[in-house]
């Protein structure tokens, strides 16, 4: 944070829908649950990129602010260092169903940008306050360097295929039979997809390109969201574009 005295100011905007906030968070709870997030709200919607501690994930999500709060954001973008998301996810459930929540969001200028220093929750009953964790603690991502990871992957593409909502539920089933740190490897074999560990193998789709083996670590596959997908496996690395939602993840092969 600045050392030097910096004003204070206060973005106030009701939540219009706790639910898609808490799922928004959900998002990232388990990318690096050292540091959590930085939470990025702009003036059309709020968005956050992270990375795992040994950044061979990358994940990308942003959703309409519409969709999440009612109001008018002061400046273009303020940024928010959340340290425990669970915590922040499980405050509105200190709310009643019924109750009108608000969230004053109070941030400063530091170094040319606005960064918060406190959320504050207010129902007709209830205040709950949470101090921002320091922004200097997370990476920023911008939409420049995040663009240049799709782009490398999509130039070195291998083959791609969809991956139905359905095969999710299955495959995450699949890998609690497995510990974390086990190998998942996506293949194809005799014309089809086949998502493999170490005590299963599964098949996901139809395959249009033979001799294809992409290796990761089976703790990546639970951050992946479980919607309708588009999978592109390149050579070093993997893109995971969700059909339902504007949500995006990398993950990197194991060699």
């Amino acid at each position: 944070m600045a050392t030097a005295t910096t004003k204070k100011t206060e973005a106030k905007f009701k939540i219009k829908s706790s639910a898609n906030f808490t799922a928004f968070l959900k998002r990232f709870k388990d990318i690096d649950k050292s540091k959590g997030l930085l939470l990025e709200v702009h003036s059309d919607s709020i968005k956050a990129k992270a990375h795992t501690e040994d950044r061979s994930v990358v994940k990308y999500s942003k959703m309409p602010l519409t969709d999440v709060l009612e109001g008018t954001l002061p400046v273009d973008l303020i940024k928010i260092g959340i340290h425990d998301l669970k915590r922040v996810i499980n405050v509105f459930g200190n709310f009643g169903e019924a109750d009108e929540i608000f969230l004053h969001i109070k941030y400063e200028n530091v170094g040319g940008e606005h960064v918060a220093t406190e959320l504050l929750f207010k129902g007709p009953s209830l205040k709950i306050k949470i101090l921002a964790a320091d922004t200097a603690l997370y990476t920023f991502i911008s939409d420049e360097m995040f663009k240049k990871l799709i782009d490398s992957v999509n130039g070195e593409k291998i083959t791609d295929f969809p991956f139905p909502k359905a095969a999710f539920a299955k495959v995450n089933s699949l890998c609690a039979l497995d510990q974390d740190k086990d190998f998942l490897t996506l293949k194809s074999e005799d014309n089809s997809m086949i998502i493999a560990g170490k005590s299963f193998a599964y098949t996901v789709c139809d395959a249009t390109k033979d001799d294809v083996e992409f290796t990761f670590y089976n703790e990546h596959f639970k951050l992946i969201e479980p919607e309708i997908s588009s999978f592109v496996i390149g050579h070093s690395r993997m893109l995971i574009s969700s059909q339902e939602s504007s949500s995006l993840i990398i993950v990197g092969r194991i060699e």
